[in-house]
């Protein structure tokens, strides 16, 4: 049975996430301890947490 173009990229998101799992954890808890309260907020902190990142 072929796999379609969807089933691919799926398969290969899975993987991705399997292989980067603590990474993604990593950068999630993060961005959920910045204080970006709303309103007003403060996306500055949450935005320099995924410039680090990349």
């Amino acid at each position: 049975m072929n796999k379609n173009k969807s089933d691919e990229l799926f398969d290969h998101i899975k993987t991705y996430m399997q292989n980067e799992e603590k990474e993604i954890i990593d950068l999630t808890c993060r961005l959920i301890n910045m204080k970006t309260e709303n309103p007003p907020g403060n996306e500055i902190l949450a935005a320099q947490v995924v410039e680090d990142f990349f």
